[in-house]
């Protein structure tokens, strides 16, 4: 499955995006899409950073710091990967 991550926002609004195809199997997939579908929206400040991850048409505001533990490496990758878009 095809896994995005989008990062707005900040002190200097900036938008970075990372995309990577992952090998979840169907109970972690099932336990992801879960996750994005009854994840709170995090609290918008002024400057702060805003991170939208999508999993096929599942798309969800997530705070990093709320991401099931089985899901941490996975959105470390994703951070890593990201490259400014326009």
């Amino acid at each position: 499955m095809n896994i995005k991550l989008l990062r707005t926002g900040g002190l200097i609004p900036v938008k970075k995006s990372a995309e990577i195809e992952t090998n979840l199997t169907d109970v972690q997939l099932e336990r992801l899409i879960k996750f994005l579908k009854s994840a709170p929206e995090p609290p918008r400040f002024k400057d702060g950073t805003n991170y939208i991850l999508t999993a096929g048409d599942i798309v969800a505001h997530i705070d990093p710091d709320k991401v099931p533990e089985e899901f941490k490496t996975l959105l470390d990758q994703l951070k890593r990967e990201l490259k400014f878009i326009k």
